[in-house]
């Protein structure tokens, strides 16, 4: 994974704090610290608490408001990722709380311009990174898992991306994109691997 840190800072809102709605060259990371956090990322609505992670992808339109809470605080984070393979979820959970801990060290650092610093704040984001790629796989989100096991009960049977949205109450578009986010491959990707699975066993 090839990554380049950009900037970091922490931020502290009121309830009336909020933005228009705007998009970023770059990725943006926002590690919730306290408070909730509310945000309208192309449509889809994502309210985030503390241990939560938000990634805005470049020139994903989105706004923001604290209006949730009487104080939010976070931690935001900006890089750019070079590498097409890696797919990042809109929200992520710090479980282990390395992301936080990580997401700190380059706010205290960022003023740091020296060739190793900036080398150890790249190093610092691609950890931070790969650390909740891998937190994710873990948990699988509950649209994928209730998916997933419709698909399971149909296998035999013809299944249709029209069918899982319908199954999941969401447009066929939203379905698709949703899906994608979390479990990193389409509906019907899936549906060919767990048939594939059924095979071999």
């Amino acid at each position: 994974m090839q990554v380049k840190f950009l900037g970091a800072s922490i931020h502290r809102f009121g309830r009336k704090w909020s933005i228009p709605v705007l998009a970023h060259p770059m990725y943006e990371m926002l590690i919730i610290l306290s408070g909730r956090h509310w945000a309208r990322i192309e449509g889809d609505t994502v309210v985030s608490k503390s241990g939560d992670v938000v990634i805005y992808h470049p020139g994903q339109r989105h706004e923001e408001n604290t209006a949730l809470a009487e104080t939010t605080e976070w931690l935001c984070i900006s890089f750019n990722l070079f590498d097409d393979a890696t797919e990042l979820p809109m929200r992520a959970c710090d479980r282990s709380g390395r992301a936080r801990v990580m997401g700190q060290w380059l706010v205290d650092e960022v003023d740091r311009a020296s060739p190793s610093a900036t080398s150890m704040h790249d190093s610092l984001i691609r950890s931070l990174l790969l650390d909740l790629l891998e937190s994710e796989q873990v948990r699988p989100r509950p649209l994928v898992e209730k998916t997933r096991t419709f698909i399971r009960q149909r296998l035999g049977k013809r299944i249709t991306v029209d069918m899982l949205a319908r199954e999941a109450c969401l447009s066929k578009f939203h379905f698709v994109r949703s899906y994608r986010r979390q479990a990193g491959v389409t509906p019907m990707a899936d549906v060919r691997r767990l048939r594939l699975e059924r095979a071999r066993e």
